[in-house]
């Protein structure tokens, strides 16, 4: 049996996990619901070995609805290609070897572009992806009919 199971006191409305097929790097995606005082957030998180320190704002990424809705339109193979650049942030995705699907944060200094980290996926496991993904864009569909 292959059981894994995270203990944690997160306010998230909904969160998952996704192992890089390195099987030395994860990401997490989640959700928080706009509550009172609180924005709605839609983001991923790394968590992995990088050789150089990076900050804790380099380790995450924060989608828009918009973005979000065209990360998995990339992810269910209706494009080839995804980026998010708004002058904060870089994160890109695409499918660069046949049957994998790779995902990098990008740093930027001295006008020149680097990855901080990268993540890559077999397309045995964008199914299940798909569908967790699919989840959050369902919560978030819910939120605005409230």
């Amino acid at each position: 049996m292959n059981c894994r199971e995270l203990i944690s006191t997160g306010r998230e409305d909904y969160s998952f996990f996704i192992l890089c097929d390195c099987q030395f790097e994860v990401i997490q995606f989640y959700y928080y619901k706009k509550k009172l005082n609180y924005p709605e957030i839609i983001g991923l998180k790394f968590f992995g070995h990088i050789d150089n320190k990076i900050s804790s704002i380099d380790r995450t990424v924060q989608f828009t609805k918009d973005n979000f809705k065209d990360f998995i339109s990339f992810v269910s193979e209706e494009t080839d290609y995804f980026e998010l650049r708004d002058g904060v942030q870089i994160l890109k995705a695409e499918r660069k070897t046949p049957g994998y699907l790779t995902i990098k944060k990008i740093g930027v200094k001295n006008k020149k572009e680097f990855v901080l980290w990268d993540v890559e996926f077999h397309k045995s496991t964008w199914k299940e992806l798909l569908k967790k993904l699919n989840i959050i864009q369902k919560m978030i569909e819910d939120e605005k009919k409230c």
